[in-house]
């Protein structure tokens, strides 16, 4: 997910988005959060596992899983 720093790489827990949604929340730490998909008024669980990547370093990120 891109940012105003970089890319983070989270894991949807509960709830879902799609490529295009815009998430609202901290999006800036190592750990579980709660954010709110803006498009869908939905909100999420998510795990962050990375911030303020490089587009490479996230891609790399995703690939692995």
């Amino acid at each position: 997910m891109l940012t105003d720093y970089g890319f983070s790489v989270l894991d949807v827990i509960d709830g879902s988005m799609d490529i295009e949604d815009v998430i609202i929340g901290n999006l800036d730490d190592h750990r579980s959060q709660q954010v709110t998909n803006q498009t869908t008024k939905q909100r999420l669980s998510v795990y962050i596992e990375a911030i303020q990547a490089t587009a490479e370093s996230a891609r790399s990120l995703l690939l692995y899983k």
